[in-house]
């Protein structure tokens, strides 16, 4: 679908609706932790889900993130292995022509920068995003009443 993203409802709520079209009403919430990481994955990996998944904003990941939280994991991984390929090997190769050319790590790691990105926008793990994500404090998170408001 094309043009801009979709507001989440939620965070229509928390701005007054500004566009004051109507609200769905029946929006599917999404429930459960993203878990521990599959076992398949490298020690790395692990490393990033576990350190992700504790650093992230309470309340913001379900179980059904668990794919995006595994495209940005994979992707930081493959990220960190470049930029240390880099590191140790520099960002040009010299050919057997002696034409200088830029190292394949380079394009690999500018390609997982763009997908860590957007997968930790998607999440709201971006300062820019974070801005725009709202949860509920501890015991709030139990939905109010809409009639209640007129029988205060």
């Amino acid at each position: 679908m094309p043009g801009r993203k979709r507001t989440p409802t939620a965070l229509k709520l928390v701005t007054g609706n500004p566009g004051k079209r109507a609200l769905p009403k029946n929006e599917p919430k999404a429930k459960g932790g993203v878990g521990a990481p599959p076992k398949w994955m490298s020690p790395l990996q692990k490393e990033i889900w576990k350190e992700t998944v504790a650093d992230a904003p309470a309340g913001v990941l379900a179980k059904i993130d668990s794919k995006t939280l595994l495209t940005f994991v994979l992707a930081a991984a493959e990220q960190q292995e470049a930029a240390q390929m880099t590191a140790e090997r520099g960002l040009t190769l010299t050919t057997g022509n002696g034409n200088e050319i830029q190292a394949p790590w380079v394009g690999t790691m500018n390609r997982a920068a763009l997908i860590v990105l957007k997968a930790a926008a998607e999440m709201g793990f971006t300062p820019a995003s974070r801005s725009k994500v709202s949860v509920a404090e501890d015991g709030d998170d139990q939905e109010e009443d809409p009639a209640a408001r007129y029988f205060r």
